[in-house]
């Protein structure tokens, strides 16, 4: 799993609830996050792919040395940057012939840079200073891939041409670095930065694009993608721009809304049911092994319901009323209740023996 992971974050915890529910379970670094070197290659389709194929990889080496079968498919899931990665390592997973996926589940990918995310951080669908961070580390880390400008000068206002370059050096942390952003992202770019972005030259062009096109593929899996309608930091229509490619291409694709809840709530409603859903499709293949056939959304009180457009699934959760801190500072005073849905599926699943699968879990958000 994931080599660092704060108290505030949902790596390890979800880790463990897909890892008690039975599977083998990975919950890869992305290169330059946790211990790894170097900087990080942030929202880069083929970096994030990679480095979760080889953690697959490693996991295989690692199930065939203790003496583990698997059946070699695999069920992705995802959070955010790792809802965008799941996507990608599903459509890379084309390449492993080793390795068959089975079903894919991210949960409120950026998965649209050019047509919504981008043009989000600006009309007010993102919240301003959320907006600030998410565009000053896409813009720093995609220079290095793309060369998108000549000197920090050119895109970002005074001061922060001079005092955010360093700080997005991979060893500073988001408390570090947030009090020194500006409030919204109009107040942190130049004015001719930001028309490049609605309008992109080809250096901008190439980085969105190549980074937009997660959902422009086939799958020939079932595939159930989750958002909230409330998202202020990845709003729902990089969603809902998801699935239209997919369905273009033939894909059979479940949306759900998971209702009026914000970004960091949605994957403690998504969760369990993912977890439910995976169950059910590998206990088609593989039936009585699974242990308790109690579903784990069971264990999440009521409280938020979430919204479906086909085939009639119907997640539930709840936050018990705790919110994340929005600037990403601090964590308000009974953040502890916040994974209290995720607890209580773990504590739940500790009844289900075996490793049936390996289920990969790319859940990195930005160190």
């Amino acid at each position: 799993m994931a080599s660092v992971s704060g108290t505030d974050r949902l790596d390890r915890p979800a880790a463990l609830l897909f890892a008690t529910a039975g599977y083998l379970t990975v919950a890869p670094d992305y290169l330059g996050l946790g211990t790894g070197p170097g900087r990080h290659p942030y929202v880069h389709t083929e970096t994030e792919a990679s480095a979760s194929v080889d953690a697959i990889r490693a996991a295989h080496r690692f199930a065939a040395r203790s003496g583990q079968r698997l059946t070699g498919e695999v069920m992705v899931s995802g959070f955010s940057q790792g809802g965008h990665a799941a996507m990608a390592l599903g459509q890379a997973m084309g390449q492993e012939p080793t390795l068959r996926l089975r079903a894919l589940a991210p949960i409120s990918g950026p998965y649209d840079l050019s047509g919504t995310e981008i043009p989000a951080l600006f009309d007010g669908r993102v919240d301003p200073m959320i907006g600030a961070f998410y565009l000053a580390y896409w813009t720093l880390s995609s220079d290095r891939l793309y060369g998108l400008f000549d000197t920090p000068s050119q895109v970002f206002r005074a001061p922060y041409d001079r005092t955010l370059p360093p700080l997005f050096d991979g060893a500073h942390s988001e408390p570090e670095i947030i009090p020194a952003l500006p409030a919204s992202p109009d107040l942190l770019v130049t004015p001719e930065y930001r028309a490049r972005l609605l309008r992109p030259d080809d250096a901008l062009r190439r980085a969105m694009d190549e980074n937009s096109a997660t959902c422009q593929w086939r799958p020939r899996v079932p595939v159930r993608l989750y958002a909230s309608s409330a998202d202020r930091e990845v709003p729902v229509d990089n969603t809902r721009k998801c699935a239209t490619e997919l369905r273009l291409r033939g894909a059979k694709v479940t949306v759900t809304d998971l209702g009026d809840v914000g970004h960091m709530t949605s994957p403690i409603i998504a969760l369990p049911g993912i977890v439910d859903w995976f169950r059910h499709l590998t206990s088609t293949t593989d039936r009585g092994r699974l242990g308790s056939s109690e579903p784990f959304s069971s264990w999440v009180p009521s409280g938020f319901g979430g919204r479906q457009d086909e085939d009639g699934l119907h997640d539930r959760g709840c936050l018990n009323g705790v919110a994340r801190c929005r600037r990403h500072l601090a964590a308000p005073a009974r953040e502890g209740q916040t994974h209290t849905a995720v607890r209580g599926a773990v504590q739940a699943a500790l009844r289900v023996p075996g490793i049936l699968a390996a289920i990969v879990l790319s859940w990195e958000r930005p160190a």
